[in-house]
C-alpha cells in the first residue's frame, strides 16, 4: 500500500492559490510559516531582497534547500537534485521554501523567473508521487496578491 499523498498548501492555507509555486503578500509571511510549521512542514527560506539575476538565484536556492554539485549554476542540475529531495531531507515529508522579496527576480529576469517557476512546480508534481511535499510560497510586492489576513497568534522567538 502506498502513502497517502501529501496536503497542497492550498489545502492547509485558505485563500492560497495555485500548487508548486504560489504568490503571497509580504504581509503573510509569518502567519504562512507559523501555519505550516504547526502542520508538520519542514521551512526553508530564501531573502531574495538583493537576487535579481539567475547567476546570483541559483546558488540561494541550492544553498537553503541544501543541493549538491551544479545545481547552483545550472537549471538540469537544478531539477535533477530538486527530485532528490527526499533523500536530502531524510527526517522530513512535507518541506516548503519561502521566498522573500521574490519579485526582484520577476523583475530582474523574467524569463529565467518562469523557467525557475516551472522546474520548482514540475518537481513539486514529481515527489507528490513520492509522497513527499515540495512547494514554494513566492512573497511578492506590487503584484495585487490581497492579503491573507490569517491571525496566526505570534509568540516571542517565533518567526518574524
Amino acid at each position: 500500500m502506498s502513502a497517502p499523498a501529501p496536503p497542497y498548501l492550498a489545502d492547509v492555507i485558505p485563500g492560497l492559490r495555485g500548487r508548486g509555486v504560489v504568490l503571497a503578500d509580504p504581509a503573510d509571511f509569518a502567519d504562512i510559516a507559523l501555519t505550516l510549521l504547526g502542520a508538520g512542514y519542514t521551512v526553508c527560506e530564501i531573502d531574495g531582497g538583493e537576487l535579481t539575476t539567475r547567476r546570483l538565484v541559483l546558488p540561494a536556492l541550492a544553498d537553503a534547500l541544501h543541493l549538491p554539485g551544479a545545481a547552483d549554476r545550472n537549471l538540469d542540475a537544478l531539477m535533477d537534485t530538486l527530485r532528490d529531495l527526499p533523500d536530502r531531507w531524510p527526517r522530513a515529508d512535507r518541506l516548503v521554501l519561502l521566498w522573500r522579496a521574490a519579485e526582484q527576480f520577476i523583475e530582474g529576469e523574467p524569463q529565467v523567473w518562469e523557467e525557475v517557476a516551472d522546474i520548482l512546480r514540475q518537481a513539486s508534481r514529481e515527489l507528490r508521487g513520492a509522497a513527499f511535499a515540495f512547494e514554494t510560497v513566492a512573497f511578492v510586492d506590487g503584484y495585487d496578491v490581497p492579503p491573507l489576513l490569517l491571525g496566526v497568534p505570534h509568540h516571542p522567538g517565533s518567526v518574524p
